[in-house]
């Protein structure tokens, strides 16, 4: 893609079931054509042998005839109405359900139409211009948000205008080079998980205790289905169109941290330890394609401290969840701890840092197994610790003994360990998520709040609604 963009003629080798997600992301990225040479099947299910003919008899002749054979390129995409636009439909409101969800501009679901009314009232959350670019253009669309697709994405999901802050730092986040957004639509289908930090989780009603990952409440609900439609709308990002998931995953509740209970036990919050100031107001996001439930009681073992039993099974977690057949240097493993948990470590005297490293001593996994996964997934051409270390991929410890049943950390470092306090207060649960791979890297992005932002907060509808409400918001 990149190369036909920049005028230099190329050929695009694939699996079969990928040749029109491969000419639906060319003419988004307005190559009308690209030749597309496949491997039938899925190439990961040959063998050496199988693949050697299929590249000498299909691929290589297929190159060729793609580099010197000239052809009229396609139309690009349409260009759809994301940005300021002129009222695209007037009817009833089923039709415009219908009109929306044709065209796959949902995600299946009914909506809030985006009437202009309403996308206006997000804006006056903002202090930016309403055709303002807020990030790089993004693969595969190629398209640059603005707030005002973020207003309309954000109305469609069921936000709340005054969730627009919020909203617009997710997409920045998203945005970002580190983040790599456009991988979301890999094999795994991972979706990004979210964590709110700051006075803003109160003051727009966001649950942080009992059932924060469950459907409930508005802010959390529909900040994390925004998702859905940032994906589909901005990126295109589309189920059986340019998305590749093989089995996809629901979207994430947005997840807030219970900053109270990180101040009163004196623990830095995740976005303190991301180098936020206490009082700013941030949110941060990892890709994640798999979590485990399970209780840290069920190791019923007292004669030791409470803390190292709970450390050790959690560590035992990660270890599991982790890719068993890439290297630890990128993971970004995600804890989230009920407060019950976190008080056993408290009450040990550890900090935040101390429960990491207790964590990260527990990943250990045989070296023998590590290696053995290694050499099944020929992820890379190197399947001994050794050679990882010797290529400065992991440090020497991993290789301070050539016992094959010796333990080695699962995570390279206990920094890349992060620790969210959150969900029930009475109850003794935590789980644990994994990054994937190379992609979604934990990436943290400040929320900007409007100048008149208190005098908005004090006559907004959210405010009275909270107040009626009885939620703790303040």
């Amino acid at each position: 893609m990149a190369a036909e963009r920049a005028g230099v003629p190329a050929v695009l080798n694939t699996c079969e079931e990928f040749v029109s997600q491969a000419h639906a992301i060319a003419a988004l990225g307005g190559v009308g054509y690209i030749p597309v040479v496949n491997y039938p099947g899925h190439i990961d299910t040959y063998s050496l042998e199988v693949r050697n003919t299929y590249i000498s008899e299909l691929i290589e002749p297929g190159n060729e005839e793609g580099l010197t054979t000239q052809v009229e390129g396609g139309a690009a995409a349409a260009v759809e109405p994301l940005e300021t636009t002129p009222i695209i439909i007037k009817s009833t409101w089923d039709d415009v359900i219908t009109y929306y969800r044709e065209r796959q501009w949902t995600d299946g679901l009914p909506i809030v139409p985006p009437t202009t009314e309403k996308v206006e009232e997000f804006l006056k959350y903002t202090d930016y211009p309403a055709d303002e670019i807020l990030t790089r253009e993004l693969p595969p669309s190629y398209r640059q948000p603005t707030p005002w697709t973020v207003a309309v994405n954000g109305v469609m999901a069921g936000c709340r205008p005054e969730y627009m802050p919020v909203l617009i730092a997710l997409t920045k986040l998203w945005g970002h080079v580190d983040f790599d957004v456009q991988d979301s639509s890999s094999t795994p289908g991972w979706e990004p998980m979210n964590v709110l930090n700051g006075p803003i989780t109160k003051q727009l009603g966001f649950n942080y205790k009992t059932g924060v990952m469950n459907a409930g409440f508005q802010g959390n609900s529909s900040v994390g289905r925004f998702w859905e439609f940032f994906q589909r709308n901005i990126l295109e990002i589309r189920t059986q169109f340019t998305e590749k998931g093989t089995f996809g995953q629901n979207y994430y509740m947005l997840i807030a941290e219970n900053d109270d209970y990180c101040k009163s036990v004196g623990w830095d919050t995740l976005s303190v330890q991301r180098g936020f100031k206490p009082e700013d107001n941030v949110v941060t996001a990892t890709s994640c394609i798999h979590f485990m439930h399970d209780t840290t009681y069920t190791i019923p073992e007292t004669t030791e401290p409470w803390s190292k039993n709970h450390m050790d099974y959690i560590g035992y977690m990660l270890g599991k969840v982790n890719h068993a057949y890439r290297t630890p240097a990128d993971m970004t493993p995600l804890v989230l701890m009920s407060p019950v948990v976190a008080q056993v470590m408290v009450d040990d005297g550890l900090s935040k840092d101390d429960v990491r490293k207790g964590i990260w001593a527990g990943t250990g996994i045989r070296a023998s197994d590590w290696e053995r996964a290694l050499g099944v997934f020929k992820i890379k051409p190197m399947y001994k610790l050794s050679d990882f270390v010797e290529a400065g991929d992991l440090p020497a410890l991993y290789t301070e003994s050539d016992d094959p049943n010796r333990l080695v950390p699962k995570i390279k470092d206990w920094e890349q360990i992060k620790l969210v306090v959150t969900g029930d207060p009475g109850r003794n649960r935590v789980i644990v998520t994994r990054q994937n791979a190379e992609q979604g890297y934990m990436t943290s992005m400040k929320i900007e709040l409007p100048e008149n932002w208190d005098a908005l907060m004090e006559e907004s509808q959210l405010r009275k609604d909270l107040v009626a409400s009885g939620i703790e918001f303040m």
